[in-house]
């Protein structure tokens, strides 16, 4: 295979948001502002293909991790993640209010929507 078809091979791989190789544990994150279902799967996906990374390989004495970081906390999706093995932390950033505002919310309307006319 030619070094450029294998560069372009690689857009394709799949990377976690954080790798952390700790003396007794390698932590694979995938992190997102809103807790989030398809977060598990991502992290317990890049789990498992941590297995069969060649440069994790001196790493597999060592227990693997999932870790899901949200800067929203949801009940539900915190106890799906953590049936499932994944460790939960919740860390909110102090710009998490423009976030909100300029992102998340700005397609949303706080003024109450009127029924739609009849037409006549």
């Amino acid at each position: 295979m030619s070094p450029a078809l294998e560069a372009m091979l690689r857009v394709n791989n799949w990377f976690a948001d954080g790798l952390i190789i700790r003396a007794t544990e390698v932590l694979l994150i995938e992190s997102k502002m809103r807790a989030n279902p398809s977060a598990v799967g991502q992290v317990l996906f890049y789990m498992r293909l941590g297995f069969s990374t060649p440069a994790l390989q001196a790493s597999m004495s060592i227990p693997f991790v999932p870790v899901v970081l949200f800067a929203e906390d949801d009940r539900a999706v915190r106890l799906f993640a953590q049936q499932l093995g994944c460790r939960v932390e919740i860390f909110t950033p102090t710009w998490i209010a423009d976030y909100l505002t300029q992102v998340q919310f700005r397609n949303r309307s706080t003024a109450p929507q009127s029924p739609p006319e009849e037409p006549s």
